[in-house]
């Protein structure tokens, strides 16, 4: 075999050792002719910390919780606007608006509302649930304002909130416990007592 062919197979067989290698490399096992490395990761973090396990941004909007609590400036807004409001129909004794309230073991969808009502109901699944009970009270004479994310694009929006007087609200609400602003746009959604339809908006010159 002469010069050429020999520095031929050379470079063959030394990228077909390379290859080896990286494949070697990426099962974690060490290439012939080195030494393992020492260096082994942690499999589980230090006592007493906490395995990070999401994005710093997640840890504050989790969907482990649909509970939104009502930016407390916002609902004297919306106090002042549609009140006194006297009844919170889905809250917690820490986050409750108004005198009277049901909690979660109270189950609001199961009570009967009275008088004028507020509602930022839970915006997972039951949500439309909550809708859809807020609309039907408001048949029976009762107040309901909603506080909802813009989610236009659900049965239960168009089932429901377009039956109230529905108000975007321009940028995001920071919803209390949270540190930045929800990644959601919300509105309000006002049921009003015995009406069919929402009232028209006043014309503007």
């Amino acid at each position: 075999m002469n010069k050429g062919n020999d520095d031929l197979a050379g470079a063959i067989g030394g990228f077909i050792d390379g290859l080896k290698r990286e494949n070697a490399q990426r099962r974690g096992m060490p290439a012939r002719g080195r030494k393992k490395s020492m260096i082994t990761e942690p499999t589980s973090p230090p006592s007493g910390l906490a395995s990070p396990s999401c994005s710093a941004s997640s840890v504050h909007f989790s969907s482990a919780s649909d509970d939104w609590p009502t930016p407390q400036d916002f609902f004297d807004r919306m106090n002042a606007l549609h009140g006194p409001l006297e009844l919170d129909v889905c809250a917690s004794p820490t986050n409750a608006k108004c005198p009277r309230y049901y909690t979660r073991d109270d189950d609001g969808l199961a009570q009967a509302w009275d008088g004028k009502c507020w509602m930022n109901p839970p915006y997972g699944r039951t949500i439309g649930q909550w809708m859809k009970k807020a609309y039907e009270e408001s048949q029976r004479g009762v107040l309901v304002v909603c506080l909802v994310p813009a989610r236009t694009d659900t049965a239960w929006w168009h089932d429901y909130a377009t039956k109230g007087q529905v108000t975007f609200i321009r940028g995001r609400l920071k919803f209390g416990g949270h540190v930045n602003s929800a990644p959601f746009p919300s509105a309000t959604v006002v049921f009003l007592p015995n009406c069919e339809k929402p009232l028209k908006p006043l014309a503007t010159s």
